[in-house]
């Protein structure tokens, strides 16, 4: 299939569309965006450290301070970070409140 990727999410195979998967990261960099004097948009390949917070504060991931590049996930986290992809399978539009 051309524009579908697969990946291992936990125990199954998910098959999702790059376009729309392309189209949520690029939302999340947006967050993470600044204009420069030059009329250029730039931003980081990273979470904006508010976005973490806010998700550790709420118990979806572990404490994101730290020198770790990394965190984990928890239960409810991982539930809802699968929602979106689940809809992307299914041609849905993502609705952000």
């Amino acid at each position: 299939m051309s524009g579908h990727y697969q990946v291992l999410a936990r125990t199954e195979l998910l098959s999702y569309d790059k376009d729309k998967a392309a189209e949520m990261a690029l939302a999340l960099m947006h967050l993470a965006s600044w204009k420069e004097k030059n009329g250029g948009v730039r931003a980081w390949k990273s979470l904006p450290w508010e976005i973490t917070d806010h998700l550790f504060e709420k118990g979806y991931l572990s404490d994101p301070k730290g020198t770790a590049k990394f965190v984990f996930l928890t239960d409810d986290g991982a539930r809802l970070a699968d929602d979106p992809f689940r809809n992307t399978r299914n041609g849905e539009d993502i609705k952000l409140d």
